[in-house]
């Protein structure tokens, strides 16, 4: 039986324990019926295909290429396409080619595990008025432009951050992107509508450039919140408007650095990316965890904030919190749930990887070693296929169970007799 079966049938028992088939009889129906559904496909893309080819540089081409995919979508892959057509480096995006298949499964395999970005949205054009497609594909080739330029043997240290500098700029450009209210999107969208004739059912001759130019001056302008909302539809949009409008910008999220007075080896960068990401995906519960484990072990002395590749280590956590997908697994809801406490699993598979990894140290920075984080990404991904998301009625049932559970032991505790008196006795 797979993990995500052993998870369902625990729930089901439970369910069946706190007898949430009086309250809710459809929703406890519906999820016993799912526990026999076949376990989902496991998500593969830390491999190489064998009767395939490629080179270093190859495979950092076609990493680059499927992070901004599954982080931008499909403005940008159509844009990107339309711009390597006739670029030799980029024949894998071609269905005929023989590493096509390896870049299709990367691109879904990142979508498991990066944070998909706003920027490109229609929500965000409608906003801003500006279709941003141009400058992430300016940027995508920005940073292609800089790989190339590092596709030195002797870079070993520096290609051991390739990743860092995609990810720095996904974090930078996603605090541009502008995160407005329902009711003021909503707002924009009846202008749009009412601007193309679309509400009233008229044609308006105004040009949709022109349109979205009224939109993006509104977006900057106090004043805007007089066209995009008024005392008689949406008061409350005139006064969140210019919060908006005079926000000071986020400070730029730097990650793609190595402190200068600190000499670090590429087995130490390696190790420490392993950790942060763990941290980063996991939180908390796991950081406590890994860290009474490794509080005797050389390799993790940058765990301790007397060292000096600390720093280094805590903004890599905080700057993978920004670019990769938060996990369910050690939740305190999943544990209710399943009433299972998983962090020793997930602590095993990060030792697991951690000695994989010293594993491969002796080779060169050939293909392989430009792989390292794919292992972790795709135990991310599939950890997670076995997280249980219940409705919120189901939850709720949960946490009444478990708080009633709580009180009873209070109150047998506080009703428990005291002890009996040895002097009494006597």
């Amino acid at each position: 039986m797979s993990s995500t079966q052993n998870e369902r049938s625990r729930v089901a028992d439970a369910m069946i324990r706190s007898s949430c088939t009086d309250d809710s009889p459809n929703y406890c129906d519906f999820w016993l019926s799912s526990c026999d559904l076949p376990p989902p496909p496991p998500i593969e893309f830390a491999f190489l295909p064998l009767e395939v080819t490629v080179t270093r540089k190859d495979v950092d081409i076609i990493k680059l290429t499927a992070q901004f995919v599954a982080v931008y979508g499909m403005y940008f892959r159509r844009a990107m396409t339309k711009r390597v057509l006739e670029n030799p480096l980029f024949e894998f995006v071609k269905p005929t080619d023989s590493r096509n298949h390896f870049y299709s499964e990367l691109c879904l395999g990142y979508l498991s595990v990066l944070k998909p970005s706003q920027k490109l949205k229609p929500s965000q054009k409608l906003i801003t008025g500006v279709d941003a497609t141009g400058e992430v594909v300016d940027g995508f080739f920005k940073l292609l432009d800089e790989l190339l330029a590092k596709q030195h043997p002797e870079d070993g240290l520096e290609m051991a951050l390739t990743d860092f500098h995609a990810f720095e700029y996904f974090a930078n450009v996603e605090q541009t992107v502008v995160h407005l209210p329902p009711e003021i999107l909503s707002k924009m969208m009846k202008l749009k509508l009412s601007h193309n004739g679309l509400l009233s059912g008229k044609n308006n001759s105004e040009s949709t450039s022109s349109m979205a130019s009224n939109v993006n001056n509104a977006r900057f302008s106090s004043s805007g919140a007089q066209v995009l909302a008024t005392d008689d539809d949406a008061p409350e949009c005139r006064d969140l408007w210019p919060l908006y409008c005079n926000l000071p910008p986020h400070p730029p999220i730097e990650f793609a650095f190595l402190p200068l007075e600190v000499t670090v080896t590429r087995k130490e960068v390696d190790i420490i990316k392993l950790t942060a990401q763990f941290v980063a995906v996991y939180g908390m519960y796991f950081r406590k965890a890994m860290t009474k484990r490794v509080v005797e072990n050389p390799l993790f002395e940058f765990v301790k904030p007397t060292d000096s590749r600390h720093d280094f280590f805590a903004e890599l956590c905080l700057a993978y919190l920004s670019v990769l997908k938060p996990s369910q697994k050690l939740k305190p809801s999943q544990k209710l749930v399943t009433n299972v406490d998983a962090t020793g699993e997930v602590l095993d598979g990060f030792f697991k990887l951690l000695d994989q990894l010293l594993a491969k140290q002796h080779q060169e920075d050939g293909p392989e070693m430009a792989l390292t984080d794919f292992h972790a990404f795709e135990y991310f991904a599939n950890v997670e296929q076995t997280v249980v998301h219940l409705p919120p009625e189901i939850l709720s049932k949960f946490l009444k169970r478990e708080l009633l559970r709580k009180s009873q032991n209070q109150t047998l505790g506080m009703m428990s007799p005291a002890p009996p008196n040895p002097t009494h006795a006597q």
